[in-house]
C-alpha cells in the first residue's frame, strides 16, 4: 500500500472517530490504524477508548494484548487476550495461556495457546468445516515456523484472501517480511512491499 493510500485511509478513520466519537467501531479501526502503523501508545490508548465505550468488543481485546505484546508489557498482553477468549467461549483456551504465562512464562504461553488452537483448526477442517489460510499463518508464525507460515500464506493468496493485505502492515508478521519469499509473494498479488 502508498504512503499517500495509507494516508488517506489514516485521514478517513481519524474524521469518522471525529464524526462518531461514541461508535466502538470506528474507534476500533482506529486503534487498529495506529497499531499498524506502529504508533503502539495511540493504539493503546485508542483501543481502551474503544473498550470504555464497549467493554465486550473482543477485536479490541485482542488488539489490545497484540499492542501491549509490542510494547514489552507481557503481563497486560496475557490479561487482554484472555479476556478476548473468554468473550469468544474459549474459556479453556484463556485457562490454557493463564496457567501456562503463571507457571512458565510469556513465551511457553503463547506457544500452549497456540498449539491447542492449532489442534481446534485441525479438528474444524476435519470435519469440513473452512478455515480461512490466515488463520493457519498466524498461529505458525506465532510459532515460529516460518515454512508452514509460507505455505499457508500461499495458500491465502490462492483463496484471494484478503488477509494478505493484513500481512503486509501488521507487526505481527514482521519476521515474515525480510524474507525474499515474502516480496516474491507480495509481488505475485500486486503488491509493493
Amino acid at each position: 500500500m502508498t504512503p499517500e493510500r495509507w494516508q488517506q485511509i489514516k485521514e478517513i478513520f481519524h474524521s469518522a472517530v471525529e464524526l462518531d466519537p461514541l461508535s466502538p467501531r470506528f474507534s476500533y479501526f482506529w486503534g487498529q490504524i495506529l497499531f499498524n502503523i506502529r504508533q503502539y501508545d495511540r493504539a493503546i490508548d485508542q483501543l481502551r477508548k474503544t473498550l470504555e465505550l464497549d467493554p465486550n468488543y473482543v477485536p479490541a481485546h485482542e488488539d489490545l494484548g497484540d499492542a501491549y505484546e509490542q510494547k514489552g508489557l507481557q503481563r497486560e498482553a496475557v490479561a487482554e487476550w484472555s479476556k478476548a477468549l473468554t468473550l469468544r467461549g474459549a474459556g479453556d483456551e484463556a485457562s490454557i495461556l493463564e496457567r501456562t504465562y503463571a507457571a512458565s512464562g510469556f513465551e511457553a504461553a503463547v506457544r500452549a495457546l497456540v498449539e491447542a488452537q492449532l489442534v481446534k483448526l485441525n479438528d474444524r477442517v476435519k470435519h469440513g468445516e473452512y478455515v480461512p489460510a490466515g488463520d493457519y499463518v498466524t498461529a505458525y508464525t506465532r510459532l515460529g515456523d516460518r515454512e508452514q507460515a509460507f505455505a499457508r500464506l500461499n495458500k491465502a493468496v490462492q483463496e484471494r484472501n484478503g488477509f494478505v493485505f493484513i500481512v503486509q502492515i501488521n507487526p505481527i508478521y514482521d519476521k515474515l517480511r525480510a524474507d525474499p519469499r515474502f516480496q516474491d509473494l507480495m509481488r505475485r498479488v500486486g503488491v509493493t512491499p
